[in-house]
């Protein structure tokens, strides 16, 4: 579902190994639709056994690893927290420019 409310139709399901800026290697699940920006549920983050830190620009955002406290650091970025990670395998999953935010765990 967008933002708005509209329903957007998920093409196909996609399940990369993506590393984090700090070195954490993650598999996770994403729903491939005609969208221009990944999206992802605090909820569905929380839901997973980790913990979201939100504050001010210029200071510290994270997802906190439920397990091993790792955090993986967000900013904010148009009014939009991001995470910036690159996807390791694999290498063609459908999609196009950066990826401006995740979730660490596999669903």
């Amino acid at each position: 579902m967008a933002a708005n409310g509209d329903l957007v139709p998920e093409l196909y399901k996609v399940h990369p190994v993506i590393a984090t800026e700090e070195g954490f290697l993650r598999q996770t699940q994403f729903s491939v639709a005609n969208v221009n920006k990944i999206l992802v549920s605090a909820a569905q983050i929380c839901n997973r056994g980790h913990r979201i830190i939100l504050d001010r620009p210029a200071r510290w955002s994270y997802i906190e690893d439920g397990d091993t406290a790792g955090m993986m650091m967000l900013e904010q970025k148009d009014g939009v927290y991001v995470q910036k990670f690159a996807v390791i395998q694999p290498r063609n999953v459908g999609f196009q420019g950066p990826a401006p935010f995740m979730w660490p765990r596999p669903l």
